[in-house]
């Protein structure tokens, strides 16, 4: 075996032996590098995996190893994490399937999350329609173009499942449309996924982050560093410091939900497109004008900068927006109810009722002036399907605002869930 299909392996075994699993077995990675196949052995130690707890599975049987067989059958994936994370193993139990209530899980794992019985045809079939299956008595199954992927899969089908089985207290889920469902998965595998495939290649080769130095370039050419590029530059560290932060708390995953920050009444700085937060510099943050949406220097800004720069149109004293895929909010973006706030410390910030906006497709200009029309003098609302959006005076406030909103659909929610 080769030494980086082993260090791959371990990397993502670490961050799986920090998510809270229910699988007694303790969870597998498959992963096809070349024309061989590798999978973690079981009751492998994930927090310390050691070089025989990874088995070339490549001519093992079908019947004995069914995924690693649907995992080699397969063109368009080439890793797998075997895992039962909390709620999706309620789910499994109850036999629900899961239906995307959410953008992000429409996108990255597909409509539709089957349960089915362990029969390699039947993975790779259920596979070639959605990047996550339900395997009977046993796990859920979650894919992608590399580990990444896999992993982010993961962690999307087990914030559907809890938000499915959470959003019971308003009303239930309400499942996004089979048309804007296949269309979102359609670019997102068109689109994204093969950006971040290309991403992750050069960012492993040490090529990454070419669009962020074309801006560093542009700001070292210039005669003189004045006081405008002085803060520019703060703002950019401040956007990395606080992306990171918005992994740390939960309120993203992956690649999902974005920030920005208003530089003047011309331009913004938002964060890049398809770029997960951990490996952001300052230099990939994107410069991007308010009017029309052009970009300036290098890089490539957030699909969702049209949301960003209407709020900016709209609040002349919004100095930065924070747009999430928070598990709380995002019950009642599911269920597309409004949040009722109930503590009166909060209230006072947020105003009794943060509103929920009418649903438009991730991305557009409709989904951007829904949002401007559900917050009026409000700081933030809930995303129909999608999330939540808020502003601020200032970068910090604007995050304490997206903490808060979250923390108060928490409550409402944690009073009224049975657990």
């Amino acid at each position: 075996m080769v030494q980086d299909v082993y260090e791959l392996i371990s990397e993502y075994a670490k961050m799986i032996s920090s998510y809270e699993t229910a699988d007694v077995k303790g969870p597998k990675i498959i992963l096809k590098s070349g024309s061989r196949c590798y999978m973690t052995v079981t009751g492998a130690d994930f927090s310390d995996l050691k070089l025989a707890d990874i088995q070339d599975v490549t001519a093992g049987d079908p019947k004995r190893m069914p995924a690693a067989a649907a995992l080699m059958a397969s063109d368009r994936i080439s890793a797998m994490i075997l895992a039962t994370p909390p709620y999706a193993s309620i789910c499994l139990e109850s036999r629900h399937e899961l239906t995307a209530s959410l953008d992000d899980m429409a996108q990255i794992a597909g409509r539709k999350i089957e349960i089915i019985e362990p029969e390699a045809k039947r993975i790779a079939r259920a596979l070639s329609k959605a990047s996550a299956v339900m395997i009977e008595n046993a796990c859920l199954i979650s894919s992608g173009r590399n580990l990444f992927e896999a992993f982010n899969c993961m962690e999307i089908v087990e914030k559907s499942a809890e938000i499915t089985l959470k959003a019971q207290v308003v009303g239930g889920v309400k499942p996004i449309s089979g048309f804007h469902a296949a269309n979102m998965r359609r670019v997102y595998l068109n689109k994204y996924s093969r950006q971040e495939t290309e991403y992750r290649k050069d960012f492993e080769t040490g090529n990454a982050g070419a669009g962020g130095a074309a801006m560093l370039d542009i700001i070292q050419k210039a005669p003189e560093e004045t006081a405008a590029d002085r803060r520019e530059t703060e703002l950019r560290e401040k956007l990395v410091e606080l992306g990171n932060r918005l992994v740390r708390e939960g309120l993203v995953q992956g690649t999902w939900g974005n920030l920005s920050v208003r530089l003047d009444d011309t331009y913004m700085l938002v964060t890049p497109s398809g770029i997960d937060y951990e490996r952001l510099g300052p230099d990939d943050m994107v410069k991007v004008r308010i009017k029309d949406l052009k970009a300036a220097g290098g890089g490539k800004p957030t699909s969702e900068k049209s949301l960003h720069a209407a709020i900016y149109r709209k609040y002349k004293d919004a100095g930065a927006v924070v747009h999430t895929h928070s598990k709380n909010c995002s019950i009642f973006a599911a269920a597309e109810m409004p949040l009722q706030v109930e503590d009166m410390g909060m209230i006072a910030k947020l105003g009794e009722i943060v509103k929920v906006t009418k649903y438009a497709s991730a991305g557009t200009n409709q989904l951007a002036r829904n949002a401007v029309a559900a917050m009026k003098d409000a700081p933030g609302c809930i995303l129909s399907h999608h999330g939540m959006v808020c502003c601020g005076k200032d970068l910090d406030d604007a995050f304490d605002t997206a903490v808060e909103i979250e923390e108060a659909a928490g409550m409402y929610i944690d009073k009224r869930w049975d657990k």
